[in-house]
């Protein structure tokens, strides 16, 4: 494997838990124009600082002349075709609209009518918690600048002041924020500061009244219903009216497209509080074998 510019997430389990073991005779060989990243996210046969772009054309130029190159020519369409089952999947899961319970909408379809209504020039902000999975597999920014999300430390709460900087660094594009309730929870006291700064953006809460992601942990790997999970069905559009901002509570999936566009034609920071229920993401199914044969308390 030759990784020119790829850092190997701290989440690729290469060597680390959940295990995944290299294959007999497989090398990595690692370019970064960073000496600081070389191994460390994944142990390497090979490092080699260097800019991409000098560091393969010099490889290119350093080749013998006439050399073939046997690339797999189905490869890409293999990964494209895996690529399209598993957006078929997530599509599956959206199309139903509405949780297990029949009457609160499921993430998917909420964050999938989000980007169908968002601006082209919009900027996202995804929460952590559940809810950044769903975010992570239906945003579609413009540009690489316009997703703001902080990966690997397990964090909450930071989604709304990450809103507010953003739009007060661009006032002239809508921002818009999708968190969960329990994340929103942690910092909702600034949408005082948006109020103050008049920074308005647009918070969707998914409100579901639940911790998300320990709810999954709950019923995947701990199953124990003891795991205090639950939390009480908080009224954030009041909550955002009482900090100065527009806030109102959508419980129809028709509901959302208009009130996103009412809410980005506005000069106030507005709460979209929707009525969730915890949806289970198709990668949430792997907690299941990450942890195999952890041993946890029953209680």
């Amino acid at each position: 494997v030759l990784a020119v510019g790829c850092k190997f997430s701290n989440w690729t389990p290469v060597h680390k838990p959940p295990q995944q073991p290299i294959p007999p005779g497989q090398k990595i060989i690692q370019i970064d124009i960073e000496p600081a990243m070389l191994g460390k996210n994944a142990p390497v046969d090979e490092g080699y600082q260097g800019d991409a772009r000098e560091t393969i054309t010099l490889l290119l130029e350093a080749l013998p002349e006439g050399t073939q190159y046997a690339a797999d020519a189905g490869w890409l369409a293999s990964l494209m075709k895996v690529k399209q089952d598993f957006f078929a999947k997530l599509d599956a899961i959206a199309d139903t609209v509405y949780g297990a319970g029949g009457s609160r909408l499921n993430a998917a379809a909420v964050t999938r009518e989000i980007v169908r209504h968002a601006p082209g020039d919009a900027i996202f902000v995804m929460d952590g918690g559940q809810i950044s999975t769903w975010s992570m597999s239906y945003f579609k920014p413009q540009d690489a600048h316009h997703v703001i999300w902080n990966a690997g430390m397990g964090h909450m709460g930071n989604g709304l002041p990450q809103a507010v900087g953003a739009k007060i660094a661009n006032r002239d594009k809508p921002v818009i924020l999708f968190t969960g309730d329990g994340a929103a929870g942690c910092t909702i006291q600034e949408l005082e500061t948006a109020t103050r700064h008049h920074a308005n953006l647009v918070a969707v809460i998914f409100n579901d009244c639940h911790w998300g992601a320990y709810r999954v942990l709950r019923d995947l790997v701990l199953k124990n219903e003891k795991l205090g999970t639950d939390t009480t069905d908080v009224d954030f559009s009041a909550v955002a009216r009482g900090l100065g901002c527009t806030g109102g509570r959508i419980d129809k999936l028709d509901e959302l497209g208009p009130a996103l566009k009412r809410a980005l034609s506005t000069d106030q920071p507005t709460v979209i509080d929707v009525a969730g229920e915890t949806t289970m993401h198709p990668m949430d199914f792997n907690w299941s074998w990450i942890t195999h044969g952890m041993q946890f308390p029953q209680r």
